[in-house]
């Protein structure tokens, strides 16, 4: 009798906090996290979108996560948060950051070879820098744009290191070693090489 009302005793404080983790508050900031091979990406209820996760400091936040290839984890070590992004399925989490500051995000399933660099970062930032950051347009262009809508940075860099694809850093007009017919020839990267490459 007495381990049956042990386990019952573990079983209602087990499952109070099990309910505080899943019940966000209503008046939570939604904000949608896609998972993919090797990023994260965030997209805001204004429709922007970042590589990292901005949020006010003392307001409830919660995260609508889905992946959009394989399985990943979302993990936040600072908040304890960890909780799958699967493909075709979304679930959420969420969390109230008290402390302004910047935050690690990694991934805490093994998605490929480059899921050690599936990092990320929170920003909570105070009231005021985040209504400056809403306001702002964060000095991206609409190249960047389009580059981090696609996730062309999961595969290319700008700044001449080699990730899984070539670097964008000086690609237009470089010389490159194409092969055809079992042959090797050296080509310029014109704007007709670099169109048919991306398509």
């Amino acid at each position: 009798m007495v381990p049956t009302l042990i386990v019952i005793g573990i079983f209602f404080a087990g499952w109070d906090s099990f309910r505080a983790l899943r019940n966000a508050p209503k008046d939570s900031f939604q904000i949608k996290v896609e998972g993919k091979m090797w990023s994260w990406k965030f997209i805001y209820p204004d429709g922007r979108t970042t590589n990292e996760l901005y949020v006010p400091v003392g307001k409830p936040v919660k995260l609508n996560l889905t992946s959009v290839d394989v399985l990943h984890s979302f993990y936040v070590p600072a908040f304890r948060i960890k909780i799958d992004a699967v493909p075709g399925m979304e679930t959420y989490a969420w969390f109230k950051a008290e402390k302004a500051g910047k935050y690690d995000i990694l991934c805490a399933e093994y998605c490929g070879v480059r899921h050690a660099y599936m990092l990320s970062k929170v920003n909570v930032l105070t009231e005021d820098e985040y209504t400056k950051w809403l306001k702002s347009d964060n000095k991206i262009t609409k190249v960047d744009q389009i580059l981090k809508k696609h996730g062309c940075f999961d595969c290319h860099s700008t700044d001449g290191s080699i990730l899984v694809g070539p670097s964008f850093k000086n690609i237009y007009n470089r010389d490159v070693v194409v092969l055809e017919k079992g042959k090797e020839y050296k080509i310029k990267s014109d704007e007709n090489y670099l169109r048919e490459s991306i398509l």
